[in-house]
Parts: C-alpha cells; structure tokens; sequence
C-alpha cells in the first residue's frame, strides 16, 4: 500500500516504537532489486512546442495584436434598385472609402452561410466620412444591374476606382490591441531528517530529499503546462503576506484556452452537434479568407475527442495494415487550405478543439524567476529544499487561431471502427 506523506511532515524513516529492542518488521530495508524511477511520468508533451521565450522584468507583460483591415461585412439597411444613399451595419462604414467599389450579394433565402450570386451588384461609392452612411457614385457598375438588396445583405470591398482629376482620400486604418497576462508562481517544498538522507529505503537508494525534490520538479512542470493550457488570468493582490493560510489573492496567468476564447474572435458552437470534417472545415475556411494561409495548424483536443478522430474521419480506409501491425491512429488531417496535426492532451475538456498555432504561443519567466531550487532555514537537524519559478504565457497573433466547442462527445454517436468493432463508451 502506498504511503503519502502529509504536507509539512518530514520524510522520516525512523521507527516510532520498539518493543525489546526489535526493530519492528515494517521498518526492516527490503532490497526489492530495481525500482521503477517514476510509477507515473510527468510528461509535458504541451510545454515541448510551446516556445521558452525571454525573461521578463514585469509582473504584468504586454504585447501587441495587429489585425488586417476587413474588406468584408453587411448593410444596415433594405436598399431598392435606384436609392443612393447606402447604409452600412453599425461600425462597418469605418471599412469604407470614397471610390471603393463594393459588390453587394443576397443570402440565399433561409441561409446565413449560402450567397445568392443572382443578386450581385458592383456599387462605386462616392463621398464617405467614416460613417456608416454613404452616397453612391453609381448603381450597377461594372455591367452588372441595379437590383433590390435586404437588410443584412453580404458586401465585399473588391477595389478602388478613382477617376482622373480628383484628390486623393485617407484610406482607413487598423491599428490593433495591447494584450497583456500576469505570471503566476509555481513551487513545492522536500523535507527530510539529515540523518534518513543517508538511509536508503526500498524505493529511494541515495538521498530520500533529493529524490522527492526530482518528483516535485516534474510535477511543478506539470502544473505549468496545465496553467499554459487552461489557466485564467487573474490580478492579484501586490500585498500578499507571508502567514500560512493568507486571504490574499494570488495572480495566475492565462492560458491558450483564454487567449482563444476572448480574443481570436473566432469561437463556434455546435450547440451538441456531432463533428464531422466540414465543421473542421468551415473555420479553416472561414480564416483563410481573413488571414490568407497564416491560419493554426494543429488542432489540440482531449484523448477522447481525438478517439472521435480515430474513427470518424476516414471511415472507408479504416486502418492500415501491414503482416504484423494495425494502424488505427490519425495524426493528421489535409485541407484544401493545408494539412492540419491533431495533438491530444489530458489539460482540456471534452466537448472543446483548439485550432492553434504554436509557433506564436509561449511561456517565459520572470527575470530572477526561472525554476530554482531554495535551501530553507531551519531550527533543527533536518533539510528543507523547495524547488520554484514564476512564469507567465504569451499567445500572439491570436486572431490566427479558434475554437470549436460544445459538441457531441458520446462515442456511441460516432460511428464503429469496422476492424475491431469496440464497443463505444
């Protein structure tokens, strides 16, 4: 049976009673030949892509987001065919210019996704100060016709046609956000009698402390990648105290996850519908028109949505086989707008994909604050050594990534893997 040493107990090998001078039998040194060096691994697959950026010096580190101009967005207002006066959706006539041509499309009747390109019409627009009214230089430009739009109808900007004799206009401009994120810090703390250092015991056959300082080091790690993952931001109190048990509120950094849901822009749900490769499809497709090919290209889910991969993909190829392997495992997935890798983790959820790109995702700690181990004082004969670091994450460009979340994770919607036939869970 396993033993857990209680927090801010020693490591104490020493028997605690002993009965006419016999050491008693469970505290008899078994030699059990080789040990398992760690019965459970703490594996950081996560923190390996992330990159390790470059100390900071502040509590609170901010960086920029800039984004491209949209030349994409909706009307306001009903136009009929002769009216020259267009109105925009509130905010969008900021995307405007004098002499754009604009080309204005219909949604298919009952449709928010499908273009009726029936109703296409090129419109040159004429005077324009930034607001989400214009006036109309010409209706059915470019040999197209002068037709009825509805509220809510599609626009795209698809250039700029500037007659002779006239002065140039400022064009609009993006200019982007400041994000920002907190470190947060990590530790953990060994304790041992000086004198059991030197006692091995069937699991530890060197030092007792140092072997629990390597187990908490990996398991520190660990923590810092879940925070990477999933972490919530939060302000914490500048005041914290010193006492055991303080009400002080620490400050935590964000995660991927965080970064993702309020600042990308670009989060769908499904409402608890099943997955298939077009729901996948629709956002790469969806950021491809917005950010050309610089979309994420791994897609990080739990290890039960990633065995909905397994089997929902490729259902007709099923496995590959060879004389003396099976391969049910898909590991990645090929887009018309590129090839996309799917990376399991156990720190999300069921019921949520991340479309990330880790080459603009990291992690970096604070100046003085990268991981170290502290020998702590004490009043008696034994060591105390704590192992810990603050770090921080950093998700730039985050405008390239997306989540797709809420969707049906019961294996048993999703259909058998024709080979081995498991039952779903």
């Amino acid at each position: 049976m396993a033993v857990t040493n209680s927090a801010g107990k020693l490591q104490n090998p020493f028997s605690t009673s002993i009965s006419g001078g016999t050491v008693p039998a469970a505290n008899v040194i078994v030699d059990v030949g080789s040990w398992a060096d760690a019965l459970e691994p703490r594996k950081t697959p996560i923190l390996s892509r992330a990159k390790k950026l470059g100390a900071v010096e502040h509590m609170k580190h901010e960086w920029g987001q800039s984004y491209h101009r949209a030349i994409t967005g909706t009307i306001g207002e009903a136009l009929d065919n002769s009216e020259t006066d267009l109105t925009f959706s509130s905010g969008e006539g900021k995307l405007i210019q004098p002499w754009h041509v604009i080309r204005v499309i219909d949604w298919v009747s009952g449709s928010t996704t499908r273009l009726d390109y029936s109703t296409a019409e090129e419109i040159v627009i004429k005077a324009h100060d930034g607001s989400d009214t214009s006036s109309v230089v010409q209706r059915g430009a470019g040999g197209t016709s002068a037709v009825s739009h509805s509220s809510g109808a599609y626009f795209e900007v698809i250039g700029v046609a500037m007659p002779y004799n006239t002065d140039f206009n400022l064009s609009p401009t993006v200019r982007g956000d400041r994000l920002y994120n907190y470190s947060q810090r990590f530790y953990g703390m060994a304790g041992a009698d000086e004198i059991a250092r030197h006692e091995p015991d069937y699991e530890n056959k060197t030092d007792i402390l140092l072997a629990d300082l390597k187990e908490e080091t990996m398991l520190q790690k660990f923590f810092l990648e879940q925070a990477l993952v999933k972490g919530g931001r939060q302000v914490g109190d500048a005041a914290n105290t010193t006492t055991t048990g303080s009400t002080s509120v620490p400050f935590k950094t964000g995660g991927i996850d965080y970064f993702i849901t309020n600042h990308s822009g670009r989060v769908v749900n499904m409402g608890g519908a099943t997955l298939s490769a077009y729901s996948l499809e629709d956002i790469l497709a969806d950021m491809y028109k917005e950010i050309d090919d610089g979309g994420a290209m791994t897609l990080m889910m739990s290890v039960n949505t990633s065995r909905i991969f397994d089997t929902l993909l490729n259902p007709i190829r099923q496995a590959t086989v060879s004389d003396s392997s099976v391969n049910l495992v898909l590991d990645k997935i090929k887009f018309r707008w590129g090839t996309v890798d799917i990376q399991p983790t156990r720190h999300l959820d069921d019921g949520s994909i991340l479309f990330v790109d880790f080459a603009n995702i990291g992690y970096y700690p604070r100046k003085g604050g990268d991981w170290k181990t502290k020998q702590l004082s004490t009043d008696g004969p034994y060591d105390k050594t704590a192992i810990w670091g603050e770090f921080g994450v950093k998700v730039d460009k985050v405008t390239r990534m997306a989540q797709l979340w809420n969707f049906n994770t019961d294996l048993a919607a999703y259909p058998l893997n024709a080979i081995t036939q498991r039952p779903m869970a």
